[in-house]
């Protein structure tokens, strides 16, 4: 069964990189982005099952992100 990549979107690289690690980790496939742009970029190239994304970031916030 083939199932889509979560999305993670996190301003912190670290975080992002050991958010991403776990999920790997489970058995999930993952899509990283830096910032709100970037994810609305990779969406425009992949589709995701989900999107797990940090609220608080500039110039797009999280909620703006989930919004469009």
């Amino acid at each position: 069964m083939h199932t889509l990549p979560i999305l993670v979107v996190e301003d912190d690289k670290d975080l992002l990189e050991a958010i991403c690690a776990t999920m790997k980790l489970a058995g999930y496939q993952t899509l990283a982005a830096s910032n709100g742009n970037d994810a609305m970029a990779a969406l425009q190239e992949s589709q995701a099952g989900m999107v797990v994304s940090d609220v608080q970031m500039r110039p797009m916030d999280g909620f703006t992100l989930l919004k469009k």
